[in-house]
């Protein structure tokens, strides 16, 4: 079903999809605000610093800051983290670091092959 059977106008879904596709190059971009600037934006917006914590290894951070745009839909749902520590992240997947599986052939095949390793893929659990 699309959102025009929906009743939600064209014109709302064009400018939701481009503001959504312009805001996910900022987003990901390896830029940094002012702390100051920074705080201020994720206030309402979803800023690069505040949404690296999405992308942390370490699984508090990963459940978090989903937003997409705003980020006032994080800190509704409760899925919302400051950004505070966002300079330390370490970013990846426990248990996918080695060149073996960093080469871009076993990136390519890692989707369609089961337990690669001895302990098989890592497990996530959320750590609250």
């Amino acid at each position: 079903m699309t959102a025009g059977a929906l009743g939600a106008p064209l014109a709302g879904i064009m400018l939701y999809r481009t503001l959504s596709a312009v805001n996910a190059v900022f987003e990901h971009a390896n830029i940094r605000v002012l702390r100051r600037l920074d705080t201020v934006i994720s206030q309402l917006w979803v800023s690069p610093k505040m949404h690296k914590l999405h992308h942390s290894r370490d699984n508090v951070e990963t459940y978090s800051n989903y937003g997409n745009l705003f980020s006032v839909f994080d800190r509704l749902f409760g899925t919302f983290t400051p950004s505070a520590g966002a300079g330390a992240v370490r970013y990846g997947i426990d248990g996918y670091d080695s060149q073996e599986i960093q080469r871009f052939s076993s990136l390519l095949k890692l989707p369609f092959t089961r337990k690669r390793r001895a302990g098989g893929y890592p497990k996530y659990e959320v750590k609250v």
